[in-house]
């Protein structure tokens, strides 16, 4: 087997068991199925194992750090570089990963020692549940909830979920999500870091945001078996500084721009 045969066959095998952001909101709010955040977590890491590692020997191939969307890939970003991070005094499990939880983001940036961009949306944090994974040699993910409520009210914390159920507002039909992919050694950024978004997804388009960062745009597909009042989530991805940043939410991609563009 050749080494473009045998690409394709880890890119097949890549491919079933991706575990998107989105799916996972579905399962957790199936009360008839639900999933323990440990299975979660493992499952992830596995994920992260083969997304992180398994292309390495085939960055020749096609650009570093692509974006792709049901194998269909992107325009390219600006590129990721290596970010210095403070380590975090936490505990290591046996996959040598961290695992922690936060809900103040300047505070999370104060015990990293980096600055990290932010919204001028982000007014009430109140209901912001984040994380971070990490193996502090290779890389850091680092993933909110509830980043930007906008207009969505009434919260409700089920506990049983580790969820906030809320309502929808006029502008937003659901809260931003950001999430922040950080390299952190050489080794990472020969090889590079790519992103898939498999199943219900779709590219928009591409554009250059106000502060000149390089935007893909994308949007789930499911609109047409839902009201006609449903609003797609949508999702831009760009670099600024070496490090993706991913929002994501159930709003107008006009909106979505112009949070984009409030990111400093």
């Amino acid at each position: 087997m050749d080494c473009k045969e045998m690409k394709q066959k880890i890119d097949t095998e890549l491919s079933t068991i991706v575990f998107t952001d989105s799916m996972k909101k579905k399962v957790l709010g199936n009360s008839k199925k639900r999933i323990s955040h440990s299975m979660l977590r493992y499952a992830a890491i596995i994920a992260l194992i083969f997304l992180i590692g398994g292309t390495t020997a085939f960055a020749g191939y096609y650009f570093l750090n692509k974006v792709n969307v049901n194998e269909i890939t992107l325009p390219e970003l600006d590129e990721m570089q290596i970010v210095e991070m403070e380590p975090l005094n936490a505990e290591v499990d046996k996959y040598g990963h961290i695992h922690k939880d936060f809900s103040d983001y300047a505070m999370l940036q104060s015990n990293l020692g980096i600055d990290l961009l932010e919204s001028k949306y982000a007014i009430d944090q109140s209901y912001l549940q984040g994380s971070i994974e990490t193996d502090q040699k290779d890389y850091a993910i680092i993933k909110m909830e509830n980043y930007i409520i906008g207009d969505t009210n009434s919260y409700i914390y089920l506990e049983e979920e580790d969820r906030f159920q809320y309502e929808h507002g006029e502008v937003y039909y659901s809260p931003i999500s950001l999430s922040m992919d950080l390299i952190l050694s050489q080794k990472q950024l020969d090889q590079g870091w790519d992103t898939d978004y498999l199943g219900f997804y779709e590219y928009v388009e591409s554009y250059t945001s106000k502060q000149g960062y390089k935007v893909n745009l994308i949007q789930d597909t499911t609109g047409g078996n839902v009201s006609e009042d449903y609003i797609s989530e949508k999702c831009a991805v760009f670099v600024a500084d070496g490090i993706r940043y991913t929002l994501c939410g159930r709003i107008s991609m006009e909106m979505l721009k112009e949070i984009v563009d409030s990111m400093e």
